[in-house]
């Protein structure tokens, strides 16, 4: 907790009217109980930085905590082993540079297996925004399917996933991304790879009445169990493109410019995705049920 010179000084006041009150004489000899010291949740130095605010935190969810819509925030490389939500706040998370590879690949927030490794569920818009950052060893959150989005949860939010390295992921749906509720998210010029969904969409699942941009993004390795090993599009949601039109709505659209094992669709990449037991997608990296 912060406190003005204001409120310093009035604590200082108290204080020292509390401490003239004890120095009268008194008969009993009980020792005073010392007052607290609040601690405050910024640090003069960090690795993360509200560059708005201009103020530094030890953790991500620190400086989530207290900033305000519309706040930059900026994390230094490292690992960070944490599980963060974004609790309804429209700020931009970044890393030092979302379109260098390297720094991407160097700023880590793993999730540990306990759960999803970034949440956005309290009706976040599109002015949210994560991007640059390598999103791994998320478990996903409990749903009434089972645990979804191992990297990503979005459940009636639209935030923006722009630029990230989102991998080594599992859950039951969405083993990287799972897009829920109403949600219009934008997913853009990611990596997603190596993630594990033991039911649908290995790479993301769209369900509810959800409809995201997905734009950009290279899907490679991923496995769905079921269907769907990059994508999966449930029975009322869509995909939209950047037009705003929706996708082809086919259990699995041809395959179209394939070459060298690398399909390209929506100006997405896929390659090496698995579903159905461990089948090639071969035209199905897209799933739609």
């Amino acid at each position: 907790m912060r406190y003005s010179i204001f409120v310093l000084a009035v604590l200082f006041v108290l204080v020292a009217f509390l401490l003239s009150s004890c120095s009268q004489p008194t008969t009993s000899q009980e020792t005073p109980t010392p007052i607290a010291t609040p601690v405050p949740i910024s640090t003069p130095t960090g690795p993360v930085h509200n560059l708005t605010q201009d103020k530094y935190y030890a953790t991500i969810q620190a400086a989530i905590d207290d900033a305000r819509n519309g706040d930059e925030i900026m994390v230094s490389r490292g690992t960070y082993n944490e599980n963060i939500d974004f609790r309804g706040k429209d700020i931009l998370l970044r890393s030092e540079d979302p379109g260098n590879p390297s720094i991407v690949a160097t700023t880590i927030i793993d999730g540990g297996g306990r759960g999803s490794v970034v949440t956005f569920k309290q009706g976040e818009t599109n002015r949210a925004a994560l991007m640059g950052f390598t999103v791994r060893n998320g478990s996903g959150t409990l749903t009434s399917f089972g645990y979804s989005g191992g990297g990503i949860y979005i459940d009636n939010a639209s935030p923006a996933i722009v630029s990230n390295m989102i991998k080594d992921n599992h859950a039951f749906d969405g083993g990287g991304i799972y897009i829920h509720g109403q949600s219009n998210a934008g997913i853009l010029s990611n990596i997603i790879e190596e993630n594990i969904a033991y039911g649908s969409g290995g790479g993301i699942a769209v369900e509810g009445s959800s409809s995201p941009t997905i734009l950009g993004n290279t899907f490679r390795y991923n496995r769905a169990v079921f269907a769907g090993g990059g994508i999966f599009v449930g029975v009322w949601a869509n995909v939209e493109d950047i037009m705003g039109n929706y996708w082809l709505r086919r259990n699995c659209p041809p395959a179209g410019a394939e070459a060298n094992g690398v399909w390209t669709y929506q100006s997405n990449t896929f390659s090496g995705n698995l579903h159905q037991n461990g089948q090639p997608t071969a035209g199905c990296h897209v799933y739609f049920y």
